[in-house]
């Protein structure tokens, strides 16, 4: 039973050992990692310590976070939490990376269809590398046309019968399971037969569906896949003679209509799939492990991830921000002004990001003071996913003169957003006393090596100069130079 946790997110009623309690959504996700970890260390019969964990790209900062302390309740330490689009780029392109031109770029367009998502990213392959440009996403997938087909054969059923199966849980899971094998057949054969014993008051079910019926009770759910590729393909500023192919993974993508759909499109290209189309995420995570852990020698694969949310830093401004004015701010630095009771904010990490980068934000104050920090579109969260992601105080001690503080913003390897420090910056000047290697004058040079004015080389004694041979001047040779070390005061700030 669905209930409300503590902190006010969706949990679970449970009943254990005659006792009723709530458990969060962290903590049955961390005994279900507890499980999978278990039953991988009872095949492999080793200790399982790192993991890669794939998530929706959907996920925002709060559920990311969820995910993160799952797996420490379980006892499992997080290399990276990666996309699920980005691990399906991975498994497919690591394997053929020595294909790839090691300059220009290789595009490919991956749809993902499982049973409650459908995903459509573009993705560019060089070399030993990959860049995630565009993902799009929607909540449509397999369970839609469930759902089509559960409505349909429980009106034909409540017609003849006269109670709705939809209504009873047991029914409706019997309807649930029966549906689902006519859907398969209907991936490869134009009609198909539904058959359940004693659905529902004992009374049998049967009837038929032919895959233009189930067409027509999906036309909403294909305006919206229609809707992911279209927004996909404009996002990325592609069109589609630019996609070099178009990869097709999930148990979805069996179904013809989205197959259709997904060529159409993309310019009418051949669907491509060779990928196993159930395990690919969960391969590219395992690969991504193998690459983070020092075990394992991996071929080198960059991986360049994008977060799919801006976020904004807000703060209120002060007098001593026209300081930020006067002096010029480092390489890498963003300054951050604003009037006396002001309330500003800017964009640190704009839609499309890559992750795992750090921005330096540069305040000037006299006391402490704070800063939040929010999502910019809240309409592309999950609902229910809150905007705010902290407000951060930033403790300094009170001074008349404005201080310079830096204050360091970080987009995680995992996707999440953390303030990771702030630094207090003076400039001091001081006077520092060094070596310095100085070149001496002629006149320093010792007396007992300089040479008398106007004396010149004479012919040793006795010795003549030979016939025909004209006395040739001496040529007159540089001095060596002669160095020192001397002291030196510079001042330094």
């Amino acid at each position: 039973m669905c209930s409300s946790d503590l902190d006010g997110f969706a949990g679970y009623e449970v009943t254990y050992k005659g006792e009723t309690s709530v458990k969060s959504a962290t903590e049955v996700t961390a005994a279900y990692l507890t499980k999978l970890k278990d039953l991988t260390e009872t095949w492999c019969e080793a200790k399982v310590t790192d993991v890669v964990i794939a998530v929706p790209s959907s996920f925002a900062d709060v559920q990311r976070q969820a995910v993160l302390d799952a797996a420490h309740i379980a006892g499992l330490s997080v290399l990276r939490l990666i996309n699920e689009h980005t691990a399906t780029a991975l498994a497919y392109g690591i394997y053929r990376s020595n294909d790839f031109d090691p300059e220009k770029p290789m595009t490919v367009a991956f749809c993902s269809v499982g049973h409650s998502l459908f995903s459509v990213s573009i993705v560019q392959f060089v070399r030993g590398k990959l860049n995630v440009v565009v993902e799009r996403n929607d909540k449509v997938g397999g369970r839609e046309m469930d759902e089509c087909l559960m409505r349909e054969f429980s009106k034909q059923f409540e017609k003849k019968v006269g109670c709705d199966p939809l209504s009873n849980k047991k029914a409706a899971f019997k309807l649930e399971d029966a549906v689902s094998k006519t859907k398969k057949i209907l991936s490869a054969n134009y009609e198909a037969p539904v058959n359940v014993e004693c659905l529902m008051e004992d009374e049998d079910f049967s009837s038929q569906m032919t895959r233009a019926d189930l067409e027509t009770m999906c036309a909403p759910a294909m305006a919206r896949v229609r809707a992911v590729l279209e927004s996909a393909l404009a996002a990325s500023g592609m069109t589609p003679d630019q996609i070099d192919s178009v990869e097709v993974v999930g148990g979805g993508s069996r179904v013809p209509w989205i197959k259709t759909l997904c060529s159409e499109v993309l310019g009418g290209k051949d669907l491509s799939t060779t990928m196993n189309q159930e395990e690919t995420v969960c391969r590219g995570s395992a690969l991504q492990a193998a690459i983070l852990s020092p075990l394992y020698k991996v071929r080198d694969f960059k991986v360049d991830d994008t977060t799919p949310f801006g976020i904004n830093v807000g703060w209120m401004g002060s007098a001593a921000d026209s300081e930020a004015a006067k002096e010029e701010g480092e390489e890498g630095e963003q300054q951050m002004g604003g009037a006396e009771g002001e309330y500003k904010t800017a964009a640190v990490f704009p839609v499309g990001s890559m992750t795992n980068q750090l921005k330096m934000m540069t305040f000037y104050r006299k006391a402490p003071f704070e800063i939040t920090a929010e999502y910019q579109d809240p309409s592309v969260l999950l609902a229910g996913t809150p905007k705010e992601l902290g407000t951060f105080k930033i403790e300094l001690p009170p001074s008349d003169a404005p201080k310079k503080i830096k204050v360091k913003a970080k987009l995680t390897l995992h996707g999440t957003f953390l303030i990771e420090g702030a630094q207090l910056v003076e400039e001091e000047e001081y006077e520092e006393t060094i070596k310095e290697k100085r070149e001496l004058a002629a006149e320093e040079t010792p007396a007992e090596e300089a040479k008398p004015e106007g004396e010149e080389a004479k012919p040793a004694e006795g010795e003549a100069p030979k016939e025909g041979e004209e006395k040739k001047p001496e040529e007159k040779k540089e001095p060596e130079k002669k160095y020192e070390w001397v002291d030196v005061v510079k001042k330094k700030k």
